[in-house]
C-alpha cells in the first residue's frame, strides 16, 4: 500500500517537474533558467498559430458565405426541408424526418462548396487609357493559374461602363495563362469604368450561386472633339511688362511699403537697415503684378443647355482652347462650378474634360438669372492673377449678367465668353475687356482662333 502511494506521489513530481520545464520554454526568462529559441516552435505556440489559422479561415468562409445566393432550386429544396421537418412532429413519420435531414445536408454541403473562390489570378488591360470620340480600343483579359491544379472553365461578365459583355474562359492547366481580347468603340466622350471581370461560382447541385470580381477596374479616357487654333494666348505681352495688379503681396517685383514681422515671414523679406532704427523687425511688401496665365470654366448647369450636343459643343470649345494655352506655355486654371483645380498638361486637362457631366441641380455659373461677381471668381480659387478668363456656356446663359459681373474684376483681367449654340451662325464682339464668341459648330472656333 506504501509503495503504491510512494509511486504516485513519485508520478505527480514528475508531471509538475515537466510542466515547469514546458512553461519555461514557452517564455523565455530574464535569469539563468532555460531560454527558448524563438525559430523553435514550442507546442503552446503551434496550438496557437493552427487555432489562429482556423479562425481565420473560418471568418473568410463566413464572409463568402453572406455572399451566396440561392437558386430557384435551391429555394423549391429549402421548402421541401422546411415542410418534412414541421410535418415530422404531427406526423411521426420518419421518411419525413430522413428527408428533412438529407436535404438539409445537402443544403449544407452546397454551402460550403459556394464558399470556394477559383485560385486564378486576372489582369484587365487597354492597349491605350486614352482614345477619341469613335476611336477603337482593345481591351485585354489575362488570366493565369498559379496554382498546382487545374482550373475549370469559367463564363462571366466583363463591365464596360453600364453594358456587359460576355466572356468564356478555357480550362487552365498548373501554371497556364490565356489572354481574351475585346474590341470596344468609344461612341461619345466619357471616362468609362473597364472591370470588373464577374463570374458565377456555386456548388455542383446548382442550389446555390455566388458572384466574384477577379480583376480590378481600369478607366478609359475618352477625350472631347477638340481643334488647333493658330493663336498666342492673350495677355502675355502686357504680363511681360509687369503692370500693377492693384493687391498687396509679400514677394513680387515692385516694392510697396514695410510692416512689422509676423511669425512664418520669409526671413529674406526683412529690412534690416529699418529694423535697427525700430524695435520690431520690419519686413518688405510689394504690390503684386499680374503674370501669364489663364483660367477655363466651364458651366454645368444642364438648363443653361437646349440639348446635350450644345453641352458637348461647349467642352470641346474649352478644351480646344486651354489645350492650346497649355501648349503656349501659359498656366492654366480649370473649374467646374466650385472644384478648380491646375492643370499641368493637356493630357491632364482633356481628363477632366472626359469626367464633366451636366447636372440639374447645379448652379454653377448662373444662379436664379442673377450672374454673381463670386461665381466669376471660381476661375481664380488657385490663380487669382489669371490675365485671361475663359467660360464655356450654353446659349440659356445670360450673357448680359455675365458681362455685368466681369466689371467686378481688376481691370487688366480679360473675361472671353465661349458660348455654344448649335446650328446659329458664328458671332463676336469685343467690348473693353469682354469678348462674347458664339459658335454653332466646333470648326467655327478654328478659324476664329486668332481674334480670341
Amino acid at each position: 500500500m506504501h509503495s503504491h502511494v510512494r509511486q504516485l506521489r513519485n508520478r505527480a513530481r514528475q508531471l509538475r517537474n515537466r510542466a515547469q520545464r514546458l512553461h519555461s520554454s514557452a517564455s523565455p526568462s530574464s535569469g539563468f533558467g532555460h531560454v527558448a529559441d524563438p525559430a523553435e516552435p514550442t507546442g503552446f505556440a503551434r496550438f496557437t498559430v493552427v487555432a489562429a489559422f482556423i479562425r481565420t479561415i473560418r471568418l473568410t468562409r463566413l464572409a463568402q458565405l453572406a455572399s451566396v445566393r440561392l437558386s430557384t432550386l435551391g429555394w423549391i429544396m429549402v421548402a421541401i426541408c422546411a415542410t418534412c421537418l414541421l410535418a415530422f412532429p404531427l406526423t411521426g413519420w420518419h421518411e419525413l424526418l430522413a428527408c428533412g435531414v438529407t436535404i438539409l445536408t445537402l443544403l449544407v454541403f452546397a454551402a460550403w462548396f459556394s464558399t470556394k473562390s477559383p485560385d486564378i489570378d486576372m489582369r484587365i488591360a487597354l492597349d491605350r487609357p486614352r482614345v477619341g470620340v469613335r476611336d477603337q480600343v482593345t481591351i485585354t483579359l489575362a488570366a493565369r493559374n498559379p496554382g498546382t491544379l487545374p482550373i475549370p472553365a469559367l463564363h462571366g461578365f466583363l463591365a464596360i461602363g453600364q453594358s456587359h459583355a460576355s466572356v468564356s474562359i478555357p480550362t487552365l492547366g498548373a501554371q497556364r495563362s490565356e489572354r481574351i481580347t475585346r474590341a470596344y468603340q468609344a461612341a461619345g466622350r466619357a471616362a468609362i469604368r473597364i472591370g470588373p471581370f464577374t463570374t458565377r461560382t456555386g456548388d455542383p447541385f446548382a442550389l446555390m450561386r455566388r458572384r466574384d470580381a477577379l480583376a480590378e477596374p481600369v478607366t478609359l479616357y475618352v477625350h472631347p472633339s477638340t481643334v488647333d487654333l493658330g493663336m498666342r494666348a492673350a495677355g502675355i505681352v502686357r504680363d511681360m511688362e509687369g503692370r500693377a495688379h492693384g493687391g498687396i503681396v509679400d514677394d513680387d517685383l515692385d516694392f510697396h511699403g514695410l510692416r512689422p514681422y509676423a511669425p512664418g515671414d520669409d526671413i529674406r523679406n526683412v529690412h534690416w537697415l529699418s529694423s535697427s532704427k525700430s524695435d520690431d523687425l520690419m519686413t518688405r511688401q510689394y504690390e503684386s503684378t499680374l503674370r501669364t496665365g489663364s483660367a477655363l470654366s466651364i458651366d454645368l448647369d444642364s438648363s443653361d443647355y437646349r440639348s446635350r450636343e450644345e453641352f458637348e459643343l461647349a467642352i470641346s470649345l474649352g478644351a480646344s482652347v486651354g489645350s492650346r494655352c497649355l501648349r503656349n506655355g501659359d498656366a492654366l486654371t480649370v473649374c467646374s462650378g466650385a472644384s478648380c483645380q491646375s492643370a499641368p498638361d493637356a493630357t491632364t486637362l482633356l481628363d477632366w474634360c472626359s469626367t464633366l457631366e451636366p447636372d440639374a441641380q447645379h448652379t454653377g455659373i448662373q444662379h436664379q438669372n442673377a450672374w454673381h461677381p463670386q461665381d466669376c471668381a471660381k476661375a481664380a480659387l488657385y490663380q487669382s492673377q489669371a490675365s485671361v478668363r475663359y467660360l464655356a456656356v450654353g446659349s440659356l446663359a445670360d450673357v448680359a449678367a455675365i458681362r455685368r459681373a466681369s466689371l467686378a474684376l481688376h481691370t487688366h483681367a480679360r473675361v472671353v465668353v465661349l458660348q455654344a449654340d448649335v446650328g446659329a451662325a458664328m458671332q463676336l464682339k469685343h467690348l473693353h475687356g469682354f469678348t462674347l464668341a458664339r459658335f454653332g459648330n466646333l470648326h467655327e472656333l478654328a478659324t476664329a482662333g486668332g481674334a480670341l
